[in-house]
């Protein structure tokens, strides 16, 4: 009986994991509404600290985040 408890935990465990290490794309539209949010907030004259709070915005909904500022703004197209 403990071993088949063990399993049953490994198992749902090994399942938490594959499921915390797939995070998805945010819609372009996602982005584009964090990224107007982070303007409105911070200003566009700093590009790292918009980069920060954009990317703070997608992994709070527990999507990818971008390397870089111009990754979003390329992403974003996409939307329009």
């Amino acid at each position: 009986m403990k071993y088949f408890l063990c399993v049953v935990f490994l198992f749902a465990s090994a399942m938490t994991l594959v499921n915390a290490a797939e995070s998805e794309n945010a819609s372009p539209w996602e982005v584009k509404d964090a990224y107007l949010y982070c303007v409105e907030a911070y200003g566009d004259k700093d590009e790292k600290q918009l980069l920060d709070c954009v990317n703070e915005e997608l992994a709070a909904g527990e999507y990818n985040t971008f390397k870089t500022l111009a990754d979003v703004l390329a992403y974003i197209e996409k939307a329009d």
